[in-house]
């Protein structure tokens, strides 16, 4: 849990701070830490209570029934994830990223939402197969890709509370993490299936 309070903790820093001062830093490293350390909380947080289910049947119990009941209502981690990305797009929509910008109390909302939505990945990730998760892999990188794309190509001027220059800047960024997770992720899944060679009979 310690692990993951760093990050989080290191955006109330001035450093962090600094990091509202362009679309591109705010938008991609900033919520990036905020998710990273919800997500590490998250960890924490599972490890410690089977820790602790060892000396407590009580905590064993509930625990067991919490897990029974995220298995039977989240299957594959549909709901956490549907819900994560809910959140995700909400602070995207340019009147509340903007106004998180400019109302602190609704920028703490923002950041302390991605903190939960890093928590939730980890919820559902445990619920998912290995396959499945190399696959989903993908699915962020994509999706950022597409809206790195249209903050590039558009006309309309979509967050005004930063210059417009830095919309284009930011798209590709976007794109171009999009690129490097596909050259990262994708030869690698490639091998892990289809690259091993089985060992001929004798």
């Amino acid at each position: 849990m310690l692990l993951g309070l760093f990050p989080v903790l290191s955006m109330l820093t001035p450093w962090g701070e600094s990091l509202d001062s362009s679309l591109t830093l705010h938008m991609i490293v900033q919520h990036a830490f905020y998710l990273a350390g919800g997500f590490l909380i998250a960890s924490g947080a599972d490890l410690l209570v089977l820790g602790s289910s060892k000396f407590s049947k009580t905590i064993t119990s509930v625990y067991a029934k919490l897990m029974k009941a995220n298995v039977k209502v989240n299957i594959r981690g549909f709901v956490t994830f549907t819900l994560a990305a809910i959140l995700t797009v909400y602070w995207h929509i340019p009147a509340y990223f903007d106004a998180a910008v400019l109302d602190e109390n609704v920028h703490i909302l923002m950041h302390f939402t991605f903190t939960v939505v890093g928590g939730l990945l980890f919820i559902g990730s445990g619920l998912l197969t290995g396959r499945m998760r190399h696959v989903l892999l993908l699915l962020p990188g994509k999706t950022m890709g597409i809206f790195g794309a249209f903050l590039l190509f558009t006309s309309w001027y979509v967050y005004p509370v930063y210059p417009v220059s830095e919309q284009g800047e930011t798209g590709l960024v976007m794109v171009v993490m999009m690129l490097v997770m596909d050259l990262t992720i994708v030869p690698y899944w490639l091998y892990k299936y289809f690259g091993k060679v089985q060992p001929t009979p004798q």
